[in-house]
């Protein structure tokens, strides 16, 4: 269902940011995969908690390619047992860890 303003598709009117957002989308996916990874847990088996029926729709998170919802990175956090600030900030511990 699309959402107008004055015959306008609300999608490209808005302005998330100088990117369009795919940066921030990118990073959290990335801060959320490598998150995965060290703990050892399996794509499949988080898909499955979050009742994906492909792992590909969750993996389009991590891919940066679909927009991850609050409550939805929240429910991911707990799977991973992680903290949601952690996919913000993850980025900024591994560069301060190798500076």
């Amino acid at each position: 269902m699309r959402m107008y303003n004055g015959g306008k598709d609300i999608r490209k009117t808005r302005n998330p940011g100088v990117d369009g957002g795919g940066q921030m989308k990118k990073e959290i996916g990335e801060a959320i995969r490598s998150i995965r990874l060290s703990k050892g847990i399996t794509a499949t088996y988080v898909a499955k908690k979050l009742g994906y029926k492909s792992v590909s729709s969750y993996t389009r998170i991590e891919k940066g390619e679909t927009d991850v919802t609050l409550e939805r990175a929240k429910q991911i956090a707990d799977i991973l047992h992680c903290d949601v600030n952690d996919f913000f900030t993850h980025g900024l511990r591994e560069t301060r860890s190798t500076a």
